[in-house]
């Protein structure tokens, strides 16, 4: 097969079928070859196309057709920049790509981070919420992790003497001599 110039997906598409047209192989020998549904390919690349292929399929079917992508350079770099026109910015290193970090980030800076994130929402949770609520999320987070419920150890509480002391006779105690 002779090198084909690629500028849009139809033309890559064309150039796929072209291929396949040149080996005379079965649309669906092939989907058994590349171990997906049968009929994708069709889809793929029929007339009606309802499927897309992704880099992941593209890659896969170029390699079971015997072919690769091959890049290269149709201008140089004036023309490149003249055919761009008004789109052009001449790149700048230090707005290469905003909001990407550089640098790879410490742990302990991560942790910090980290912390600070769950400290505030836990203000957060706290300030939005009631003890009953809280109570109630604390209650399923302990069965949730499992962790068996013990008996609470509370101190027994002292009865009140009033209560006992309303069935006693004191009348028919003896004083001591």
């Amino acid at each position: 097969m002779t090198p084909v110039d690629c500028r849009s997906y139809d033309d890559l598409i064309e150039a796929i079928r072209a291929r396949i047209d040149e080996l005379g192989c079965p649309l669906q020998s092939i989907d058994d070859m590349l171990g997906v549904s049968t009929g994708l390919l069709a889809k793929a690349i029929g007339p009606s196309r309802t499927k897309v292929l992704g880099t992941v399929s593209l890659f896969r079917i170029l390699e079971v057709l015997g072919l690769r992508v091959e890049l290269s350079e149709h201008l140089d770099r004036d023309a490149a920049i003249e055919e761009m026109g008004v789109h052009y910015r001449e790149r700048v290193e230090h707005f290469r790509r905003p909001g990407i970090i550089r640098r790879p980030i410490s742990a302990d800076v991560r942790r910090r981070v980290i912390a600070d994130m769950a400290r505030r929402g836990s203000e957060v949770a706290l300030a939005i919420t009631t003890p009953s609520q809280r109570r109630a999320w604390a209650r399923k987070a302990g069965l949730a992790s499992g962790v068996a419920r013990r008996p609470i150890k509370r101190k027994p509480r002292p009865v009140p003497l009033h209560k006992y002391m309303q069935n006693i006779d004191f009348s028919e105690l003896k004083q001591p001599d």
